[in-house]
C-alpha cells in the first residue's frame, strides 16, 4: 500500500513499479534514483539493474495501487490524528480525555484507554455530569438572587415603615406642641384681655370724674364771677350752691385719690424649659445591632441547648456545678442586656439570673411567694412578671401573679388573674399591657383573652374569643399592635397555625401554617422578622419569614440530644454591643420604677410667673414612649 523508501501511499501521481528483483516502489523514488546513478539498485536486496531499464519501462504494481486506493477511501471515513497525520483516530483516552491513534500509544503509557466509537458516549456522559453539577450551582445561584430580591423588597419596606414610624412619633409631637401652643395662647388671650378690660374701666371711671370736675369747675367759675359783682348775700341760697360745689369737689378729690393712677401694665413673663428642646434632639434611637444571637432551652436540671441563629447549628452544655437546677416546666423572659431569668418549675419557688454572655454564671434571686409551673414569665419596663400557673404542692392551679423588681430584688403580689389556669400563651405590648391567650384551668382548654394593665394594676377578660379553647401555645408582641399566636393543643390535637390579634381591633385571624403542630408552651422568638419555633412535637425547628409568608425546616438538634423539649424553657439571649450590664440594666430600671412611681403623665414644664398663667403641659403618652427615656423592650422581642 505504501512505498519502503517514502512511506507514502501508492496513488496515481505515485504509481507502484515492479523491479525485476521483486520488489516495489513508487515512480518517483525510482526515478529519483535513476537520476543519481543512472541506474536502479533495489533499496532491499542491493540488485542493481541494468541502465536501460528505467522506471517508466517497469511493470505497474495493481495490487499494490488498488490496496492503496482502498485503504485511502476508507480513510476519508475515519478523522486522522493531528500528531501523526496519515493515522486514524482510534482510542479514546480517559485520563488526559483526548483521542489517539496508533502511534500515540506509547505517550499515554498506563492510562485507560477506550474504542475511539465510544469517546461520543463518554463525553456525553461527562457533558451530563458537567450539566448536573452546574445546574445544581445555577438554582443555587437563582435562589441567592431571589434572595437578595428579597432582601431588596424587605429593605425598601422596612426603609418606608421606618420612615413612617418617624413621621408618626414626631406627627404626635408636633401634635402635642400645637394643643400646647394652642393652650399658651388662650391662656395669654385671657391675661390680655382681662388686663386690658380693667385699663378700660379705669379710663371710663377716670373719664368721668374729670367731666364731673370740669363741670364742678365750670360751676365755681360762674359763682366767682357773680361774687365779682355782688357786694351782699340777699338769704343763703348762693352759700348753699357754693357749699354743694365744695362737697362735690371733695367727693371727686377722694375718689380720684382712691384710684391707683395710670400704673403701666406688664403681662407675666414667659419661661420655657430648655431641657425639653435638649431631649427632642436626643428622640428617636437606632437601636444598635446584637451579636451572637441565640436560643437557649434549659431542662433536665442541668442541661442547656443552644442554637446559634446565625450559623445554623446546634450546641450542648451540661452545667456540673449548678447551684439550681432548670425545673421542668419552669419559665422564662429575656433581659434587654441579653441575660435571662429563669423562675419556678416543678414544685420550686425559685428564681436565677442567667448570664449566657459570662458562661452562663447563676446568680440566686428572691424566692416567688408561690411555688409555680406551667406558668408564664415576661419583662416589661424593668419588672419581670410571673402569672398564673400550677402549685404541685398544693396541687392547685393558680390565679395570683407577682412581679419582681431587678433593683429592689424583691417580688409584689399584683391584681391576681380573673380565672385559675396554667399552660397558657402571654405576651407583652407596648402600651403597657400584658396579654394572656389559652390556657387549661383543670377541666377544659380556655379559648379567652386576658389583659393586664400595669398602669390600673387590674385584669380584665376582654370580649374577643378563639373559636376553640387551646392551651401549651405561644405568643409573643410583633409591632405595636399586634401579638402572634402559634402552636399548641386543643381537642383535636396539637395545632399548627399561626394566627394574629390585633390589640386596637381585637380580632384574631389565621395568617399562616406550620409544617407541623407544636406544643410550645411559650418557647417562640423573632429576631430580623423571623419567627422560631423548635421542639413541641419532634426534634425539629423551623422558621418563618414574615414577609416572605414562608417556612423553612433548620437544622435538627437530635443528633444532641433525644427530647421534644415540650417541658423546657427557653428565652432568646445575645452579646451586647453597648456596655448595657446588669449594673447600668438596674439603673434603668431604677429610673423606670421611679418614673412609674410620679406621675404616668410628663411635666414639660412650661409655667409663667403670674399664678393665674402657670399652668403644666401634661402629656397622654408615657415617658418611654414620648421621650424615649428607656428602651422598652418585650420578652422575646428586640428586634
Amino acid at each position: 500500500m505504501e512505498c519502503p523508501m517514502c512511506y507514502e501511499f501508492y496513488a496515481p501521481d505515485r504509481v507502484a513499479r515492479n523491479l525485476l528483483c521483486g520488489h516495489t516502489y513508487c515512480t518517483i523514488c525510482l526515478e529519483t534514483m535513476y537520476k543519481v546513478s543512472k541506474r536502479i539498485e533495489c533499496p532491499i536486496c542491493r540488485t542493481k539493474h541494468e541502465p536501460n531499464v528505467k522506471p517508466n519501462n517497469l511493470s505497474k504494481n495493481f495490487v499494490a495501487m488498488d490496496l492503496a486506493s482502498k485503504h485511502q477511501e476508507e480513510q476519508k471515513t475515519f478523522e486522522l490524528c493531528s500528531k501523526h497525520q496519515k493515522y486514524p483516530l482510534q482510542f479514546y483516552c480517559e485520563d488526559d480525555q483526548s483521542n489517539m491513534c496508533t502511534e500515540c500509544i506509547t505517550e499515554h503509557y498506563g492510562h485507560k484507554f477506550f474504542k475511539y466509537e465510544h469517546s461520543v458516549s463518554l463525553q456525553m456522559n461527562r457533558v451530563s455530569s458537567i450539566q448536573s453539577k452546574l445546574k445544581t450551582q445555577y438554582e443555587s445561584l437563582e435562589k441567592q438572587m431571589k434572595t437578595f430580591d428579597n432582601c431588596k423588597e424587605q429593605l425598601e419596606q422596612d426603609n418606608l415603615r421606618l420612615i413612617q414610624q418617624i413621621d408618626d412619633q414626631f406627627d404626635r409631637i408636633i401634635a402635642k406642641c400645637e394643643k400646647r401652643r394652642k393652650e399658651l395662647k388662650d391662656n395669654l388671650l385671657k391675661i390680655f384681655d382681662s388686663e386690658n378690660e380693667q385699663i378700660e374701666s379705669e379710663v371710663a371711671f377716670n373719664q368721668s370724674l374729670l367731666s364731673n370736675m370740669a363741670l364742678i369747675q365750670q360751676k365755681l367759675e360762674e359763682k366767682y364771677n357773680e361774687l365779682k359783682t355782688t357786694k351782699t348775700f340777699k338769704g343763703n341760697d348762693f352759700i348753699k350752691e357754693i357749699n354743694n360745689l365744695d362737697e362735690l369737689a371733695d367727693k371727686d378729690i377722694a375718689q380720684f385719690r382712691k384710684l391707683r393712677g395710670g400704673e403701666f401694665k406688664i403681662l407675666p413673663k414667659l419661661n420655657f424649659e430648655q431641657k425639653l428642646i435638649g431631649d427632642i434632639s436626643k428622640y428617636g434611637q437606632f437601636k444598635k445591632e446584637v451579636s451572637n444571637p441565640q436560643i437557649c432551652y434549659f431542662g433536665e436540671k442541668h442541661k442547656i441547648l443552644i442554637y446559634n441563629i446565625e450559623k445554623n447549628d446546634w450546641q450542648y452544655r451540661q452545667i456540673s456545678n449548678n447551684t439550681f437546677d432548670y425545673n421542668y416546666y419552669a419559665a422564662a423572659a429575656s433581659l434587654p442586656n441579653g441575660d435571662i431569668i429563669i423562675t419556678g418549675g416543678g414544685v420550686s419557688r425559685n428564681a436565677m439570673l442567667i448570664s449566657p454572655s459570662y458562661g452562663f454564671q447563676q446568680q440566686a434571686l428572691k424566692s416567688m411567694y408561690y411555688p409555680r409551673k406551667e406558668h408564664a414569665c415576661v419583662y416589661l419596663d424593668g419588672f419581670v412578671y410571673a402569672i398564673g400557673g400550677y402549685d404541685g404542692t398544693t396541687k392547685q392551679m393558680l390565679s395570683c401573679c407577682e412581679k419582681y423588681s431587678l433593683t429592689a430584688d424583691e417580688w409584689k403580689m399584683i391584681d391576681p388573674l380573673q380565672k385559675q389556669k396554667c399552660a397558657f400563651a402571654a405576651a407583652t405590648a407596648l402600651n403597657n399591657y400584658i396579654y394572656v391567650f389559652g390556657g387549661f384551668d383543670g377541666r377544659e382548654r380556655q379559648n379567652t383573652i386576658e389583659r393586664y394593665s400595669v398602669k390600673d394594676n387590674q385584669w380584665k377578660v376582654l370580649e374577643v374569643k378563639f373559636k376553640q379553647g387551646f392551651s401549651n401555645a405561644a405568643a409573643l408582641s410583633y409591632d405595636d399592635n399586634q401579638i402572634l399566636i402559634l402552636g399548641g393543643g386543643s381537642n383535636q390535637g396539637f395545632t399548627n397555625s399561626l394566627q394574629v390579634f390585633d390589640t386596637n381591633n381585637q380580632t384574631i385571624k389565621i395568617i399562616s401554617m406550620m409544617t407541623e403542630g407544636r406544643d410550645l408552651r411559650n418557647k417562640l422568638i423573632i429576631y430580623n422578622n423571623d419567627l422560631y419555633a423548635c421542639g413541641g412535637n419532634s426534634n425539629s425547628i423551623e422558621k418563618f419569614s414574615i414577609s416572605q409568608q414562608v417556612w423553612t425546616n433548620l437544622k435538627s438538634y437530635d443528633y444532641l440530644v433525644q427530647d421534644n423539649l415540650d417541658s423546657w424553657c427557653s428565652a432568646f439571649t445575645f452579646d451586647s454591643n453597648t456596655s448595657y450590664n446588669v449594673s447600668n440594666l438596674k439603673k434603668t430600671c431604677k429610673s423606670i420604677e421611679i418614673q412609674q412611681n410620679q406621675k404616668h403623665q410628663h411635666q414639660e414644664q412650661i409655667m409663667f410667673e403670674n399664678d393665674s398663667f402657670n399652668q403644666d403641659a401634661l402629656s397622654d403618652v408615657s415617658d418611654d414612649q414620648f421621650y424615649n427615656i428607656s428602651n422598652q423592650v418585650q420578652q422575646n422581642d428586640w428586634f
